[in-house]
């Protein structure tokens, strides 16, 4: 699955990304084990994640730290069944790193987080079943 950038964010933006290793991920990415990537219009070409555009979007989770609050709770695209698609944070919508880094910005070490989330389902028509994460932050 390729994913391209999303409207709104710089080439700088996409190129600081796409540059990065996974060990210098941003910080608010950190405190929960997470790497994410936006989706875009141009990812509704690939038909598994058509629906999910059609939702609105949201963040691909591209890889889960061992280490991290999210290890075995979000599944990363290299995780069978996976990606999950965080749609929003503590209710916020998260369709963009900004507005992701946004909805994290008060939160503290120690507090839960709750994220809304979309799944791989063969049970739902449109192959997505939303489900709640909450996740203590480091």
């Amino acid at each position: 699955m390729r994913l391209a950038r999303a409207p709104g964010e710089t080439d700088n933006e996409v190129a600081t990304a796409s540059s990065r290793s996974k060990s210098d991920v941003s910080s608010k990415e950190e405190t929960l084990g997470i790497s994410v990537e936006p989706l875009t219009q141009d990812d509704a070409r690939d038909a598994r994640l058509r629906p999910v555009i059609e939702r609105g979007g949201g963040l691909v989770v591209t890889d889960v730290s061992p280490e991290g609050p999210a290890f075995q709770r979000l599944q990363s695209s290299d995780d069978p069944g996976g990606p999950d698609i965080i749609v929003s944070v503590n209710g916020a919508p998260t369709r963009t790193r900004t507005a992701f880094r946004e909805a994290l910005r008060k939160v503290k070490p120690g507090d839960v987080v709750t994220l809304q989330v979309l799944a791989r389902s063969p049970d739902t028509p449109d192959g997505w079943a939303s489900r709640v994460v909450r996740l203590r932050v480091r």
